[in-house]
């Protein structure tokens, strides 16, 4: 066996960390959608998980957990001097506008769709 290339190595770890990020935040985008969290967030603009909450119906404490998510992924934008998280043009168009050519909640759907038929493949 030769040695590792380190670089080669990091870089792969890099490739597969980066995937892994995206995989596990497939269900909560698709949450986000299925509960009208970005949608909100388009109609009201920036709020913190407790108007996110009072508007949506959802437990604060999850939507808490989800917006933070959402920020570490630049999903959302997050607000720190105002502790309040809302999402910007090009994320509104990419989660929030059915109308945008840019609009790919469906691809998360579909991310989905591929692990479930697995087997049949």
């Amino acid at each position: 066996m030769t040695a590792m290339n380190e670089d080669r190595l990091n870089a792969l770890l890099g490739r597969v960390l980066n995937d892994l990020g995206g995989a596990y935040s497939v269900p909560l985008v698709r949450m986000g959608e299925q509960l009208g969290l970005y949608a909100a967030l388009k109609a009201h603009g920036p709020m913190n998980s407790a108007a996110l909450a009072e508007r949506t119906g959802c437990a604060e404490r999850y939507l808490r957990e989800w917006l933070g998510n959402q920020a570490g992924c630049g999903y959302v934008d997050y607000d720190p001097a105002s502790d309040t998280f809302g999402l910007g043009d090009e994320q509104a168009a990419v989660f929030a506008d059915p109308d945008s050519p840019v609009y790919l909640l469906g691809a998360f759907d579909n991310a989905v769709s591929g692990i479930e038929n697995q087997p049949k493949v």
